[in-house]
This record gives structure tokens, sequence and C-alpha cells, in this order.
């Protein structure tokens, strides 16, 4: 039989060496002791099948590629693309975090509010932004409304009788006007007038009880989550393969979360990776940190009083998992929030490079112990936008 060492050395190619998937005859998973749990939770999403003819218009030239992949707009190029993820592979567009593979709907992501009214501090807005192109799209503006009370009928551009009337709660989603007119978005529309043009982007929101949920706001569950996870392996035969054969398992889910937060669309290696393997082991779905907000968890005598920046996925009828081996050659774990390859809106290539301003706190052992938090991680995308709007002449974009 083969050693290790030779065995990895077959996995990489010559030409790179950072993150491998090839569809091969082998199975990866990992005994677990995962402790699932079964939760309520109010969920949040954009009710994308909801969407209006003019709605799903706006969402797809304001933040191409969040409801569908086929809007991918690619920051870098397919060489790019190829020499630092996956030799060989066809389709650029990255999956979203802890999807495991492009087979997982888009549609499975929601936002996990803080009580019944959908309340997610703004998480959904967050996530949307992420997606945002300035230099393509122009100027916009983004707000969270109950139709009737925050927001008029009077006030949505586009509406109209036969869509039908509107949900309780929405997305206002608002072009405004340049020196020159309408924004192009607008004027695509058939507006001809200089004004603010608003269009809605309807909202689900719902509470449902799940189980086999990994709750990461649970700090034992997460610390298990983390040891779990970053010591991987594949079964290959009768051989045995880390995953992360440069890296050491770590013990603690603080140790782990700058790899959880890339600001890189889809997550990076890492959650590509852990997606894989929670679909593989049958998790129904997973809570984690949104890596577009400020997100954190509140602890006292060891129960959790309150939490910020939550998403969930489900994986609950996903399609099955091909057979992959993942392999990693990096030999450390990330130790602060990084930003990669793509991370900037409308950049082409990039590097990693350790975002500043992005702070973690974590609470001293005492009655708070298990209190976590990262702040920064929304004012820096909004940072970044404003420097890319700079290069916008007064909100005008492409038409």
């Amino acid at each position: 039989m083969q050693g290790l060492g030779e065995i990895i050395r077959r996995l990489f190619r010559s030409d790179t060496k950072t993150y491998q998937r090839r569809v091969i005859p082998v199975v990866t998973s990992s005994p677990h002791n995962l402790p699932f749990s079964t939760v309520t939770v109010c969920l949040k999403q954009i009710a994308t099948g909801d969407l209006n003819e003019a709605g799903a218009a706006a969402l797809a030239y304001a933040f191409p590629s969040f409801a569908s992949r086929e809007g991918y707009v690619p920051t870098f190029s397919p060489a790019q693309y190829a020499k630092t993820y996956d030799p060989g592979r066809e389709d650029y567009a990255p999956e979203r975090r802890f999807a495991g593979c492009a087979s997982l709907p888009r549609n499975r992501y929601y936002t996990v509010c803080i009580d019944s009214s959908g309340n997610d501090h703004g998480t959904l807005l967050n996530e949307l932004y992420a997606y945002y192109v300035p230099q393509k799209v122009g100027r916009l503006s983004l707000g969270e409304y109950e139709i009737g009370k925050d927001l008029l009928l009077e006030q949505i551009s586009d509406y109209s009788p036969d869509y039908g009337p509107p949900p309780p709660r929405v997305i206002g989603l608002t072009f405004p006007p340049s020196r020159n007119g309408p924004h192009p978005f607008a004027r695509r529309r058939g507006c001809t007038q200089a004004l603010d043009y608003t269009t809605l982007l309807p909202l689900l929101v719902r509470t449902e009880t799940i189980d086999k949920v990994l709750d990461l706001r649970d700090g034992s569950v997460a610390d298990c989550f983390a040891q779990e996870a970053t010591a991987l392996r594949n079964h290959v035969g009768e051989a045995t393969i880390p995953v992360f054969p440069f890296r050491k398992p770590l013990n603690t889910f603080n140790e782990i979360l700058p790899e959880l937060l890339v600001q890189e669309r889809g997550g990076g290696q890492f959650t590509r990776i852990v997606g894989d393997w929670l679909r593989r082991i049958g998790v129904n779905a997973l809570i984690f940190p949104s890596a577009r907000s400020d997100c954190g968890v509140h602890i006292i005598n060891g129960q959790m009083v309150d939490y910020i920046g939550r998403n969930l996925v489900d994986y609950r009828g996903a399609p099955p998992i091909g057979n992959l081996i993942f392999t990693s050659d990096r030999d450390h774990w990330f130790n602060r929030v990084r930003g990669g390859p793509g991370t900037t809106p409308g950049e082409e290539g990039g590097s990693w490079i350790e975002l500043e301003d992005i702070s973690q706190y974590i609470a001293p052992v005492g009655e708070s112990q298990g209190t976590w938090q990262i702040h920064g991680l929304k004012d820096w995308r909004q940072k970044q936008i404003k420097q890319l709007l700079k290069e916008v002449d007064d909100g005008e974009a492409p038409c």
C-alpha cells in the first residue's frame, strides 16, 4: 500500500498547490461526534418566487448572481480562477458559502431573525451588498419596509394593480437619478423623468422547527465543529488521507472564525469543503455567522441570551453529493479575517490580505464566558463601496 506522503503528492498537480477537487471513485467522510439539535427559528429571505417582472429585473441588475448563477459577473479571469481554485473546471461561478457544490439551490439560504417580527439587524441587506458592483450598476439604496407604514404604494415607481397586493414586508430598492437624467435602470424601465425609481423585493418571513441542525450559536457545539472540521480525512480504499495534512487541528471555534469569515464570495476553500462534508453526513441545516455583517453571540452563565449576524443554510432534500476528494497544502489557518481574489466589487485578480479595522472580542472567564463578537465587517464593505462610487459619475453606469 502506498504511503500517505506518496498519495498526497499524487493528488496535487505540479502547476498549483491550493485547492483541488477531483471526481474519482472515493468517499470523503469523517466519523463525527457533532451534537445536533432541534431548533425553532424565525427565518427570512427574499421571496424570489413572488417577484414580479419589475422586481426580478431590478434584483438581477443590482445584485447579479445573488438569486441565480446565471447572473454571475466574474471578478477575475477563468485563467486566474483555474490557477487559484480548480484546474479543469469550466463553471467559474462560485457556489454560496457552505453549499458544498453547485447542486444546492441558491434559495436555500436565510437570515436568522431575533424574533418573529423578522428583525435580523440588517443581515439580509448586508448580504445583498456583497453582490453589488458599483462601477457597473451605479448608485442605489436599500431599506426594509412595512407596506402602508414605512413605505406607501404611491412611492413605488413600478407598482401596478395587475401585480396584485404587495406583501406586508419588503426591501425597497431605489435607483436615484443623476444630473443627466434617470438612473440607467430607470431608463430601461421606460422612465423619462429625473426621479428616484423604487421597486420592491418581497420578503418571506416564517418560523420553522428543524431537526438535525448544527447550530454554531451554541458555544459547545461550535467548539466541537471546529475540532471535527479541522481534522477531516478522506477515505480512499484502505488509505486515510488528511484533508488539511499540513495544518494542526484546532480546539476552539474562535480559532476557526477567520476561515469562516473570509470575504471572498462563496467563502473560500474551507467552507466549500465543510459544506460537502455536512451534506454527506446528513445534516439538515447549519446556522452559521454571516461574513457580511458584524456577528456574535452573548452568553450568560452558559446560556445564549442574544446573537447578531446569523444565517441558515437548509440542506433538506438537497441532491446527492458526488464522490470527491479534497486536499489543501496551505500550512496554516488564517488568524485574521481576510479578503481574497474578487473580494472587492469589480476587482480583477486580487490577493490575500488581512482586513484592517476588523476586531474580534472574546469574553474572559466568568459569567459571560463563551461570548464573542466580530466588529467592523459591515463598515469595511461600505467603505469599499464608497470608494468605488467615486469612480461613478453622479450615479451613471453603462446602460
